[in-house]
């Protein structure tokens, strides 16, 4: 399968028709015709059509299923994302508390270091 016949089959399955996605990537709808036998899409329109059919560039190209690493990855870097939130609250906490120990443990109070910077 060429890459043009990938793209129109990726396009077809998701609902986008052809002149949906001449319109999106400005182009005349003709030019995506002829991607069925001739030439695929050009070069400058690859990582424009990845986008627009939510797929990877190396999936266009190449044909191999990435998309499932893909979304599987998308998940892990939320999952990780709301873990550094987590841990960043906890620093917070820390910090409050080294500050209130501190000051406890010392005759004169620290002063609060958000106040410094202002």
């Amino acid at each position: 399968m060429t890459v043009g016949q990938r793209v129109l089959k990726i396009a077809k399955d998701k609902g986008i028709t052809q002149v949906a996605l001449a319109k999106k990537l400005g182009i005349d709808q003709s030019a995506i015709s002829l991607w069925k036998t001739r030439n695929g899409p050009a070069l400058d329109k690859i990582v424009p059509l990845a986008e627009i059919l939510d797929v990877s560039i190396e999936y266009l190209l190449t044909g191999k299923n990435v998309t499932k690493i893909v979304k599987s990855d998308k998940r892990e870097i939320g999952r990780l994302e709301g873990r550094i939130e987590e841990l960043e609250k906890k620093i917070k906490e820390c910090k409050e508390q080294n500050r209130e120990l501190i000051e406890k443990l010392s005759s004169t109070p620290v002063a609060d270091s958000r106040q410094n910077r202002q």
